[in-house]
């Protein structure tokens, strides 16, 4: 597990008993800059794993822009650190009924798209894991079954992936670079 940093573990659920609503509005008094739909999506519904993943950036730093990316764009340049799983899920749904009829398979097929935006990392900056492990350019954080269905509806003659997709690119202002207003060289 890679370490989590001091201000992220304030993140955490603070016990089983505190219910979504809570934990949402905790999370908003903490992180105001992040849209609602990811704290949702990216802190309720998946738990812990936004800090076990990646809890060692500084989430006070992240940004968001919604925006909507081509379909061979999003399938040429996004990476996981999981892209063995994202390999079998994609199987999956080209492969199995009970897959393509579950919510998130169901709606992929009827609509070319999914539900809501996953998140993209611009590490333009060249963020590396602790362990030295770089990240991809893009990278996936969040919407791994997303972008696997999207890459079996794509490669899939029985349906129609949407020519572009709604994600949530993710900068992270501490590696921006500092302008020197003080006037002097």
């Amino acid at each position: 597990m890679e370490p989590i940093l001091e201000t992220n573990k304030l993140l955490e659920r603070v016990s089983s008993n505190e219910s979504d609503e809570e934990y949402l509005v905790r999370l908003r008094s903490r992180l105001p800059h992040f849209p609602g739909e990811v704290l949702a999506d990216w802190f309720v519904r998946h738990g812990s794993f936004a800090l076990i993943y990646f809890g060692w950036l500084d989430y006070r730093q992240f940004r968001f822009s919604r925006e909507e990316w081509q379909t061979a764009k999003l399938l040429k340049l996004v990476i996981s650190s999981n892209e063995r799983d994202m390999d079998h899920w994609t199987q999956e749904l080209r492969e199995f009924p009970e897959v393509q009829q579950k919510r998130l398979g169901a709606f992929m097929i009827n609509n070319g798209t999914w539900p809501s935006p996953p998140l993209v990392l611009d590490n333009a900056h060249g963020l590396r894991r602790p362990s030295g492990q770089p990240l991809s350019r893009y990278h996936l954080l969040e919407g791994h079954h997303r972008l696997a269905f999207l890459r079996g509806l794509a490669a899939d003659q029985r349906w129609q992936a949407a020519p572009t997709h709604v994600i949530w690119l993710v900068t992270h202002n501490a590696y921006q670079p500092q302008v020197d207003r003080s006037g002097s060289d």
